[in-house]
């Protein structure tokens, strides 16, 4: 790989996680119509949509918690 990034198995799709859930990434994304709420989206499904985010970032969290070993 580089000097940033060691070439260790397992290290490259940590990489990638860690690119694609950026800030960055996210706000890229979120600009591209395909990945943005549909100005149609009913109330019900942006609710849905709301606890899926809310989840994933739940369990985002507790993923780096068991990494970081707190």
């Amino acid at each position: 790989m580089n000097a940033r990034i060691p070439d260790t198995p397992g290290s490259l799709p940590v990489e990638i996680r860690r690119q694609l859930g950026s800030p960055a990434m996210t706000r890229f994304v979120h600009s591209l119509p395909s990945f943005g709420d549909p100005p149609e989206t009913d109330d019900r499904f942006a609710t849905l949509l709301d606890e899926l985010d809310r989840e994933e970032s739940r369990r985002k969290q507790a993923r780096s918690a068991n990494m970081t070993g707190n």
